[in-house]
């Protein structure tokens, strides 16, 4: 199901389950009430959305991806919904992808209840804000990669400006945020973990790590 919200200026595609008959994945984008906007389902389970301002592709799938060509030619790999479902906390929680703008774009878990009206109610369990990855950010990643031991990736943590890179969530790396892969090296975490970085904590948007 697709429509548009006036007012706030969206544009929603919502995939529903048809026997627990609950949201599975909402995907709410910017889209002036005022312009016109067609959406299409097609054969290979994705969505379609064409505008004034081109074409928005989604794919409603569990698994896998491909790569497009975007309008300047340039590769782009479509990430399938469904492969957010791991951060579902129970089965019948669903996810909304909140994309009005590219610099905040948040993937929302949420419980969908009735309250006692009986009106459809929906409540946000925990946020991830989903970061565009910057090329110095990108060969840090690939630094870490290339220490030998866990002592040149502590001192490498350590020279950072500042810690806010290492709590940053990449669609490169899975929607996982680097937090999750130092997790296995103490110094690193103490030094990151340590309350003279609070200013970079947030609890609208909290860390995991193992």
């Amino acid at each position: 199901m697709s429509f548009k919200s006036i007012g706030i200026n969206t544009y929603n595609v919502m995939v529903f389950d048809l026997e627990t008959q609950k949201i599975k994945y909402w995907h709410e984008s910017y889209q002036l009430w005022e312009s016109q906007v067609k959406g299409f389902l097609l054969s290979t389970n994705e969505f379609m959305a064409l505008s004034k301002d081109g074409i928005n592709l989604l794919s409603l799938g569990n698994s896998g991806g491909r790569v497009v060509k975007d309008k300047d030619g340039l590769e782009r790999f479509i990430h399938p919904l469904g492969a957010c479902n791991y951060l579902k906390i129970e089965k019948d929680n669903h996810l909304k992808f909140a994309c009005q703008f590219y610099d905040d774009r948040q993937i929302k878990v949420q419980d969908q209840y009735e309250d006692t009206t009986g009106q459809t109610q929906f409540t946000d369990i925990f946020k991830i804000k989903v970061n565009e990855i910057t090329l110095r950010e990108l060969m840090l990643v690939q630094s870490i990669y290339s220490c030998g031991t866990a002592s040149e990736i502590s001192n490498l943590v350590r020279l950072q400006p500042d810690p806010k890179i290492f709590f940053k969530v990449f669609l490169e790396l899975g929607l996982k945020s680097l937090v999750s892969y130092l997790a296995f090296d103490n110094r690193s975490m103490r030094s990151l973990l340590d309350e003279g970085n609070e200013k970079y904590f947030s609890a609208d948007f909290p860390v995991f790590f193992k």
